[in-house]
């Protein structure tokens, strides 16, 4: 029903549904967001250039910013948006942010429908790309005056999620600025606290610092290939995605969660279905080392909802039950959930 919807919506808004979503290019100083592109589900994942180019009627508008295709089965995803240089200047890319994409093709086909894509591989050789840096960036040579249409082809082992702006190289360098301190910032303190609780788990001998440290570093590593600043220094890791990461750094917080609330004393609740908790996370785990990422990454997306309650209730009872230290627990939990948030919002393009 829902597809036989868009086909009688596209009927009726005629030929100009089917144009690609325009991008204006200008001098203004400012990066340009490729927000609500155009998109076709390549389920298997097995269409050329060619075949998509006699499949533009079935392109479909976002109705968001950036598309989110967690859930999603398909194997690839076509976008498609049109280039408009308003601008004096040639120097244009395409960037793409985050780690998430095993494969990033870029079509500009010219009048008769010929193009050479530009690719970037997540397990390629690093130093083949055009612009070396840990978001995925293609040169766009679109002259003043010019429009050209692009087709950009993406495949992913977790989720797909493509957000896109087109800058030139001195935004591309100024724009990193902020993301790079930030990225750095957080792991820095990340990594503080790792060295700081395993001194502490050394002198004390204390099992619940191994514990926290074992989950700063998962989430360390995590962070490091969402930036993709670990594909960037280690291109041999690709193998390794969220898929992975994620259901490990579950296991580890529920492990944390009942060794510092002390879970069995203060929140016996909590204690008794740690078990069930743990089982959500192997479910993802299994899909992992069966190769089923994307089942794998959308099940993920439903157990973290989980582990969020998880986390607050236990902190929450073991306080109540006079526990005072689940007060910096909520706390620093909350904070997580809040930032990450934030951070999932900001890769959608609702967020700058």
């Amino acid at each position: 029903m829902i597809r036989v919807f868009l086909f009688l919506m596209v009927l009726l808004a005629g030929p100009g549904y089917l144009q690609a979503r325009q991008v204006v290019l200008s001098d203004n100083g400012k990066p340009i967001n490729v927000g609500y592109p155009y998109y076709l589900e390549d389920r298997e994942g097995n269409l050329s250039f060619q075949e998509v180019l006699q499949m533009n009627g079935s392109f479909v508008k976002s109705r968001i910013t950036v598309p989110d295709f967690l859930g999603n089965l398909s194997k690839a995803i076509w976008y498609k948006f049109e280039v408009i240089n308003q601008s004096q200047t040639t120097d244009w890319f395409l960037e793409i942010k985050g780690g998430f994409f095993h494969r990033a093709q870029l079509y500009l086909p010219d009048q008769a429908g010929v193009a050479s894509p530009q690719e970037l591989t997540a397990d390629g050789d690093f130093e083949k790309r055009p612009v070396k840096s840990n978001d995925l960036v293609f040169k766009v040579p679109v002259k003043p005056g010019e429009k050209v249409t692009a087709y950009l082809r993406v495949d992913s082992r977790t989720l797909i999620r493509a957000s896109m702006k087109m800058k030139t190289m001195q935004q591309l360098y100024e724009t990193s600025i902020l993301s790079n301190f930030g990225y750095g910032f957080m792991t820095a303190v990340a990594a503080a606290l790792l060295l700081y609780n395993l001194f502490v788990f050394f002198s004390l001998r204390e099992r619940v610092y191994l514990h926290y440290c074992l989950y700063i570093f998962l989430y360390i590593i995590h962070n490091s290939f969402v930036s993709g600043y670990l594909l960037m220094f280690f291109p041999w890791t690709s193998f390794i995605n969220s898929t992975l990461w994620l259901p490990l750094m579950g296991l580890a917080s529920i492990i944390f969660t009942n060794s510092f609330l002390q879970t069995r004393r203060y929140a016996p609740f909590i204690y008794k279905i740690r078990w069930a908790m743990v089982m959500l996370f192997i479910i993802p785990l299994t899909m992992y080392f069966m190769g089923n990422y994307q089942l794998a990454i959308s099940v993920i997306g439903l157990v973290m909802y989980g582990l969020f309650f998880y986390w607050i209730t236990a902190g929450v009872i073991a306080y109540r039950n006079s526990f005072k230290p689940a007060a910096y627990f909520v706390a620093g939990f909350g904070a997580l959930i809040i930032l990450n948030t934030l951070l999932g919002l900001n890769i959608m393009g609702i967020l700058e």
